[in-house]
């Protein structure tokens, strides 16, 4: 498939996850999920579940900084895996989404508003996870953020800004698809002295388009 055929069907279930106006529940990794309007919901992309059930086989009980958290699915599973978990989002639907979700299994995970690294002060984690926006575009609004990012100026940021928050031994790890500029991947961890390694990849439909789509997670490495 072509990237504009790809990037159109992406907006498209983007447009159908904005209709939403009322909050919904939907099943996940064996978890009930509170979904709010105006956020990235697991519902109509696969990729959360699956990197939700991997991220929290790679965390284990260790330390977890999730960036673009959304509904908190990725966290809560990793801190239902007794991992201890901080996550950060820039929209503000989202962070209230997932702190609901974290109250409904009881767990006190932190979850701060703001762009990736801001919200915190000099704490560092044993790993730092983004389920990156994969296209290289511009995002129309903020739910758009989730999935477009103009010449992954933030996928940038995420690795520049990565070293003075992980532990270390900490692992810095980043969830895409091969629909994602995989040349401007590799381009942005060899700027930051990085070699990246595939732990996980896996082919799935995207939505009702069935486009077959290939999840992967990176490591970058020093």
């Amino acid at each position: 498939m072509e990237l504009k055929e790809w990037q159109k069907q992406v907006r498209e279930t983007f447009a159908a996850m904005q209709s939403r106006s009322k909050p919904y529940k939907i099943r996940v990794v064996g978890m009930d999920i509170i979904v709010m309007p105006n956020v990235y919901s697991p519902a109509y992309f696969a990729d959360s579940e699956w990197f939700a059930w991997n991220i929290s086989m790679i965390v284990g009980s260790k330390s977890l900084l999730e960036i673009g958290t959304g509904t908190g699915v990725v966290a809560l599973c990793a801190a239902l895996g007794g991992a201890k978990v901080t996550a950060t989002d820039i929209n503000p639907a989202a962070t209230a989404n997932a702190r609901l979700n974290f109250r409904e299994y009881n767990l006190d995970s932190r979850v701060l508003e703001g762009d990736m690294y801001k919200p915190l002060k000099d704490e560092r984690f044993d790993f730092i996870f983004w389920n990156h926006p994969n296209n290289s575009g511009l995002a129309r609004n903020m739910l758009e953020l989730a999935g477009f990012d103009i010449g992954y100026r933030a996928l940038q940021r995420y690795v520049a800004g990565a070293a003075s928050h992980l532990s270390e031994q900490g692992r810095l790890l980043l969830g895409t698809s091969n629909f994602a500029d995989n040349g401007m991947i590799w381009q942005i961890a060899a700027k930051n002295n990085y070699k990246i390694l595939r732990l996980k990849n896996r082919t799935t439909q995207l939505g009702k388009f069935k486009t077959q789509t290939e999840w992967r997670i990176y490591e970058f490495r020093r």
